[in-house]
């Protein structure tokens, strides 16, 4: 159940997740004594976290930690699953239409555009292109 604070952050309950509450020593130890209760902790606290994104974000974090997930499970330690979800990182950073290659591309897109912005329009910080409209 959420509910909204003055200040618009999303709260369960009285605790609203953020990284000044997660205690790691806790988890370790949990992790420790007792693995069920821990993946149903993780899964709980990770679910409350995506619910408190913007809700535009929610299916695209819900499928990243998917691909997570699913990596965790087909792994047979936690290192090699821990080294395999760091590659993917990397590639979707770095790799073939990673976020790096679609950074260059709309760098070299606004080099080789006549951009200019003017406030004078109507709508705010509206740059226009010979071609193209875009909003900021």
């Amino acid at each position: 159940m959420q509910h909204i604070s003055q200040d618009g952050l999303t709260i369960f309950g009285e605790m609203m997740l953020t990284s000044e509450n997660f205690d790691f020593d806790e988890w370790l130890k949990l992790a420790k004594n007792d693995v069920d209760a821990f993946e149903i902790k993780r899964d709980e606290y990770i679910k409350q976290f995506i619910a408190q994104a913007p809700e535009k974000y929610h299916k695209r974090m819900s499928g990243v930690q998917w691909r997570i997930d699913m990596e965790r499970n087909l792994t047979d330690s936690s290192l090699a699953s821990c080294l395999k979800i760091y590659g993917q990182m990397w590639d979707s950073l770095c790799g073939d239409d990673g976020l790096c290659e679609k950074m260059e591309s709309f760098l070299l897109y606004v080099e080789s555009a006549d951009v200019f912005c003017d406030e004078s329009l109507d709508r705010k910080n509206t740059c226009v292109t010979s071609n193209v409209v875009n909003y900021r």
